[in-house]
Parts: structure tokens; C-alpha cells; sequence
């Protein structure tokens, strides 16, 4: 048997902290996802050999393991989490709930491996410049011609889009002005954070700009007091510009916030159910063209698959309950991260910043990051509620972090090859290929895409009852109102004008900027023999102001002046 003395001992532990750490960050740098990546197969595939290192270096540290109050608060919400997406769900949320369950098993899994000695954070920090470093070399290189996958940006690093990629630099960049503001002839740190703050303007990214100067005005406030005044007038004056710079998004992003709000209203305790997001979002629309609420800012309303703030997104699918125990975590994680280490607490403070404005947080990469910053910081500090210190915990939180991530890894595998399969299936619609739906349908039901080309394909078959059962799924993860036209479609076929009729209005309604609807509509009302109806709706397309003027909309719009003229 080979003995240790204690120096070996704790070298050993430090070297599987740091490749554990290291291979994490790697992650952040992986191809970013709509639903499934590469690098959620290799997190939750490493997760049981992490716990396995974990219980390795606890053991050789000879540390006992213990709970804080922001484990306590994240059971507990996790425990909500759960039991209020499984008792009744009303919505689709496999995945959203899969995602969930990898970053609280993370979580516990890295609190095991902190909780046997200390990194430092100077190393914590080096890593997070560095890939910081590495993403705004990525995105020159794309400004350049080169390596960008989203061809419909300049930029975007490994991110679809550069909403999304800003947020990395953000982050990173806040992170090393703190180590600036603190210490002195840091030559390495300043290029790279001048390299960073280089490239956030080349994303044109508001909430990136935000998030930045915020944090900055805390950091450097000693600095600047004198002319205190100057610089806030400056910083509304820019406000304001960058509000008209790119004012249709900015009102897109309130109206989105106004639905979510009045659908929350209805159910305030409880919320609608995890994974109703995009459909009580759609309602809360409709509910404002109804009601003729800021019926001004409609007009930038858009198809929302994102809440753009995270509160809001917790508040409308959990609740008042759920965003409780979520900001009680919050504020408990921010108190220990700001009395542990001051420069990492400007870096999550500028991804909570970013949150209010956009959706970093549903990312891979982001969660992996606040998860590690935040373990980090509930190991190093504050030792309270000691649960154990012999070897039989910690091999009971192995045994069970193990028979999870296994479960996860097996479900995650499945889905991600289904959404390849689904892939496959969209480019062909023969009346063969149904069955292979049917068999992708329970792993697929929270996917927008799947469940559209599924419903297309049926229809074009003849089988518009079954289409229409897929659409009304369909309705309830996306708000894409070619759902509720593609139902009116099928009820036109199958000779049931009125149904047909309810849907496009419903379709009109919960995204009153579109013109195809009423096009729909109107073809009709025409076909029906209903011509003064037809009439009233070619006179409200002629005179509609889409939000994007293209040859579609333009020729819908002769289509109806040729009614009006017969």
C-alpha cells in the first residue's frame, strides 16, 4: 500500500482541483446550442468521474465536509423546482428541467471537490482572463472573414449570436478592471482587458455596455466623485441614445416584459408551470391587443423564445414562491462572493446585470461559470452547519451524485441524438416517415422546430385531426403564431370554416404585427363566398404597417387592393 506524506497529499489534491477547473472553463468554450451541445454530452458524461475526484481529494485533504445556508436555500429551491414541474405540469419541460438538474448536481458535485483544500483566486481569476482572452481573439479573427458559424452576424464568437458572446466579455472584462483597480503594474492583466473592451462595441450589444459601466462606476467611484455630476449626465445622455440607436428591439423587449407580467397576474402564487414561458407570453400579446394596453409598442412585438430577464422568466413560470426562494439564494450567494472575493463578485454581478436585459444564464456557459465561482466561494468561506468528518458522508453524496449523473447522461444522450434525427426527418415529409415521428415524439415534445415539420408533414398527408393535435403541443412551447394559422389551414381543409376563422384571429392576436394571418384570412373569407368580410379584412391589410416590409408583404398588400377593386 503506498503511503502519502501530507505535502504529496495536498500537491495531489491541488492538481485534481485544477484539472477538474480547467476542463470546465474548456467547456464554456464549446459550440453554444439551442437546446442540446457537445458540451452538455461531455459535462454530464464527467460528471460521476468529478464526484469520484471530489471524494478522492477530500479524502486526502482530510477535511470535513459541511452545508452553508446557500446549500440549504438551493435544496430547497430545487426541491420546489422539481415538484412543481412534475405535479400537474401543464407544459412540455423536459429539457428546461434536464438542464436544471445538471447545474444543481454540479454544483454539489464541485462544493465535494472545493471543500477539500483551497484554490486560490488568483487562479480562478487567471482562467477566466484567459478565456476571455481567447473569445475576443475568436471574434477578431471573425471580424477578419474567418471561423464564424452564425453567417448572419460579423461576430458572435462561439455563441449564435453576439447578444450572448458580449456577456463572456463582459464578464471578463469587469473582472480584470477589479484586479486593476486593486493592484498595481499588471501589464498582461490591462492588454488583456484592453483587448476585451476593444471588441464589445463590435457587437453593438446594449446590455453588454450596461452591465460594464454599472459595475465600473462602483469600482472606480474614489476616482471620479469630483465630477460625479459630469459623468452620470453623460451616461443618460448616452442611455438614451443607445435606447433610439436601436429602438424597435428595446420596445420589443417591453412588450415581451408587459405579457409576461399580465399572464403572471392570473396565476401569482404558483405561476404558470415550468416550461410555460413562450406560450403565457403569447397570451399576455393577445391580452394586450385585446385591451388595447401600450397598444403603440406592439408594433416591435416579436415571436418570444426568451424572457430577457431572468426574473421574470422564475416569477411567470414558478411564481411568487419560486422567485422568493430564488432571490433569497441570490442575495446568500452575493454576501458570501462579496466578503470572499471582491473581484469575482464584479464578475457575477455584471452576468446578473446582463440578465435583467437579455438570457446569459440560460446557456451552458454561464451556468457553468456562476456554478464554479459560486461553490468556490461556499467552500472557502463561512464553515457552518458541520454535517460529518468521517469517510461514510462523503460516500453516500458519491453514491447518489453518481446514480444521477448517470441517469442524466442516459437522458441527454437520447436527446441530443434525437434532435439530430430530427434534423433529418425536416428535410422529408412522405407519408413513410410518420411512424419514425411518432417514435421521436416523446423526446421531442419540448421542441418547437420538431413538432412544426411533425405537423407539416401530417397535413400534407391527409391527416389534419392528428396535425392539429401536434400544433395545439406545439402552441404551448413556442409563440409562433404559423401554429394557429397552420390549424386554420387544416380546418379549411377538412371544410370547418369557423374553426378555421377562430384560429387565424387567434393567430393575429398573440402577434399582431404579422400580416400573414389576415392574409389568411381574407383568402378565406374570399373562398367562402363571404365577400363583404373579405372586404374588411383586404381594407385592414392595405392599410397595415408591417414590422418588416418584404416582397411577401408587399405582394399580400396588391393581392388585397386586387379584392377591393373586383
Amino acid at each position: 500500500m503506498i503511503a502519502f506524506d501530507n505535502t504529496t497529499k495536498v500537491m495531489l489534491s491541488t492538481v485534481l482541483q485544477a484539472a477538474v477547473i480547467v476542463f470546465l472553463f474548456l467547456l464554456t468554450l464549446l459550440s453554444v446550442k439551442n437546446r442540446w451541445s457537445q458540451a452538455d454530452l461531455l459535462l454530464v458524461r464527467m460528471l460521476p468521474p468529478i464526484c469520484i475526484i471530489g471524494v478522492i481529494a477530500l479524502l486526502l485533504s482530510k477535511e470535513k465536509i459541511h452545508l452553508t445556508v446557500a446549500d440549504l436555500l438551493l435544496i430547497l429551491f430545487a426541491v420546489y423546482y422539481g415538484f412543481h414541474s412534475c405535479n400537474e405540469a401543464k407544459y412540455p419541460c423536459d429539457t428546461q428541467c434536464l438542464k436544471f438538474a445538471e447545474i444543481v448536481l454540479l454544483y454539489f458535485v464541485l462544493r465535494l471537490l472545493f471543500s477539500s483544500g483551497k484554490v486560490s483566486q488568483r487562479a480562478m481569476v487567471m482562467l477566466l482572463l484567459l478565456c476571455g482572452s481567447i473569445e475576443a481573439i475568436w471574434g477578431i479573427v471573425q471580424l477578419a472573414g474567418g471561423g464564424n458559424r452564425a453567417q448572419s452576424y460579423l461576430i458572435s464568437g462561439n455563441f449564435l449570436n453576439p447578444g450572448p458572446y458580449s456577456a463572456y466579455l463582459s464578464i471578463c472584462a469587469v473582472t480584470g478592471l477589479s484586479v486593476l483597480a486593486n493592484i498595481k503594474k499588471k501589464k498582461i492583466v490591462f492588454l488583456v482587458v484592453i483587448l476585451m473592451l476593444a471588441v464589445i462595441p463590435t457587437t453593438w450589444s446594449r446590455a453588454a455596455i450596461v452591465s460594464v459601466c454599472l459595475p465600473l462606476l462602483w469600482i472606480f467611484k474614489e476616482k471620479y466623485y469630483k465630477y460625479r455630476f459630469v459623468v452620470w449626465g453623460i451616461i443618460v445622455m448616452f442611455a438614451f441614445a443607445f435606447y433610439y440607436l436601436k429602438k424597435g428591439s428595446a420596445d420589443g423587449r417591453l412588450v415581451t416584459w408587459t405579457a409576461t407580467l399580465l399572464s403572471w397576474k392570473h396565476y401569482p402564487l404558483f405561476g404558470v408551470g415550468t416550461g410555460g414561458f413562450a406560450h403565457s407570453c403569447s397570451e399576455g400579446i393577445a391580452e394586450m391587443y385585446k385591451n388595447q394596453i401600450i397598444p403603440f409598442l406592439l408594433d416591435s412585438a416579436g415571436v418570444a423564445e426568451n424572457s430577457f430577464n431572468i426574473f421574470l422568466k422564475i416569477l411567470v413560470e414558478q411564481g411568487v414562491v419560486g422567485l422568493i426562494l430564488f432571490v433569497a439564494l441570490l442575495v446568500v450567494f452575493l454576501k458570501g462572493l462579496f466578503l470572499y472575493s471582491r473581484t469575482l463578485f464584479y464578475g457575477i454581478l455584471v452576468l446578473l446585470i446582463f440578465s435583467l436585459f437579455s438570457y446569459p444564464l440560460e446557456l451552458l456557459p454561464y451556468r457553468i461559470i456562476a456554478v464554479i465561482i459560486v461553490a468556490w466561494s461556499e467552500s472557502g468561506r463561512g464553515k457552518t452547519l458541520y454535517i460529518s468528518g468521517t469517510i461514510v458522508f462523503p460516500i453516500l453524496i458519491s453514491i447518489m451524485t453518481i446514480i444521477t449523473g448517470f441517469f442524466l447522461r442516459t437522458e441527454t444522450y437520447n436527446r441530443f441524438v434525437a434532435d439530430n434525427e430530427a434534423k433529418l426527418l425536416s428535410c422529408q415529409k412522405g407519408e413513410d416517415l410518420i411512424d419514425d415521428y411518432y417514435d421521436l415524439l416523446s423526446l421531442e415534445e419540448d421542441n418547437p422546430q420538431f413538432l412544426y415539420d411533425f405537423a407539416v408533414a401530417l397535413s400534407e398527408n391527409g391527416r389534419y385531426n392528428e396535425s392539429n393535435e401536434i400544433l395545439v403541443n406545439g402552441s404551448k412551447v413556442s409563440a409562433d403564431p404559423m401554429y394557429y394559422v397552420m390549424i386554420g389551414n387544416n380546418y379549411f381543409s377538412m371544410n370547418q370554416p369557423d374553426e378555421a376563422e377562430k384560429a387565424y384571429r387567434k393567430a393575429f392576436e398573440v402577434l399582431p404585427n404579422r400580416i400573414y394571418p389576415l392574409y389568411q384570412l381574407m383568402q378565406l373569407y374570399s373562398n367562402t363566398d363571404q365577400n363583404g368580410k373579405a372586404a374588411v379584412i383586404a381594407k385592414e391589410i392595405v392599410d397595415f404597417m408591417p414590422k418588416v416590409v418584404s416582397p411577401a408583404t408587399t405582394e399580400i398588400k396588391t393581392k388585397a387592393k386586387l379584392l377591393l377593386s373586383k
